[in-house]
């Protein structure tokens, strides 16, 4: 059975496909740009206090290793897998497999808020097969323990249900995959992303992603490769790139939300980065949060009233950042 049918609805533009300039989300990570430096930097980060620069360059090269863990995995085109962002983990990894997973064809269930109680309900309506989990990084850190009580509910409910569950860190090379050797590979030329460019398009579907539920159950929204692709050509057409309107470095305090999604393919699709800061550090870590601000400079920010209040009292601790931020943010 497929996905779309448990769905109330389904959205879909009339944008003529044949005239994109990718058709798949794996050409737009590996194929040239017009609009996209190749020097460029996408995504401004950190692992724990260190800020992280991850290049076109390095995202090409961690996709592409990443793709090879899935083919010894025999994670393949169609499956579905739960990526599972818990509060505390840094959604940096997240973003990087989602990134990965999503572009080799497999469905991913991004819940934006993973609720236990309807997980196996969940997994059965996305036909799920595999689980991954931040489990070392949760279980690293000496309080949280709600998150590490949600970590082994979900691999007692894929133990239960013969799901294979893998974690971030041991089992996909977090977080060194960051700083490994990256060797000169033409990688439009590799068999297995050549394999992925042509098994993938834009009907292809990418995310499940769940609604927050303020109007009641959180229901799963599908999008396809293509309505990424779709929403980036809007964006362009619009001028929101402009960097007096929407464009330059973006900062999103959440990835597993839409407007987090869109922001990141947003940085991939024109090589101006995209800011992720662990958003819990801004009340348990706000010294090391101004630092990053101070240094990244983000000049819009995408989110709810949430964020702006976050901003506002970080501001208000920090005076000096509003400097910073009223010379750099724009929108």
């Amino acid at each position: 059975m497929k996905v779309l049918e448990y769905f109330d609805h389904v959205f879909e533009s009339e944008m003529n496909f044949s005239d994109l300039p990718v058709k798949n989300i794996s050409e737009l990570i590996f194929k040239k740009m017009n609009q996209r430096n190749e020097e460029a930097d996408v995504i401004l980060s950190h692992v724990d206090n260190v800020i992280v620069k991850i290049s076109l360059k390095r995202l090409r090269h961690i996709v592409f290793t990443l793709y090879n863990e899935f083919e010894k995995k025999e994670i393949k085109s169609g499956d579905t897998v739960l990526l599972a962002s818990i509060s505390g983990n840094n959604e940096l990894f997240t973003s990087l497999l989602f990134l990965a997973l999503s572009s080799y064809g497999v469905k991913v269930f991004l819940p934006m808020y993973l609720e236990t109680n309807d997980l196996l309900e969940w997994l059965e309506k996305t036909q799920c097969t595999t689980v991954i989990i931040p489990e070392k990084e949760i279980f690293a850190f000496s309080h949280h323990e709600k998150e590490k009580s949600t970590i082994n509910t979900i691999k007692e409910v894929a133990f239960n249900n013969d799901l294979i569950c893998y974690d971030i860190f041991e089992d996909f090379n977090f977080p060194e995959l960051l700083q490994t050797f990256i060797p000169e590979i033409d990688y439009l030329s590799q068999p297995i992303v050549l394999n992925t460019i042509n098994n993938t398009c834009p009907e292809t579907e990418a995310m499940l992603i769940t609604t927050s539920g303020s109007e009641g159950k959180s229901k799963i929204v599908v999008y396809n490769q293509g309505s990424f692709i779709k929403c980036c050509m809007s964006w362009q057409k619009a001028g929101f790139y402009n960097r007096d309107k929407l464009g330059g470095r973006g900062f999103t305090p959440l990835f597993t939300h839409t407007m987090g999604v869109r922001a990141f393919f947003n940085a991939l699709w024109t090589g101006v980065p995209v800011c992720l800061i662990k958003t819990e550090w801004f009340e348990e870590k706000p010294e090391t949060v101004r630092y990053f601000l101070m240094e990244m400079k983000p000049e819009h920010i995408t989110g709810g009233p949430s964020v702006y209040n976050l901003i506002l009292e970080i501001i208000r601790n920090f005076p000096e950042l509003r400097l910073v931020l009223k010379n750099s943010l724009k929108t």
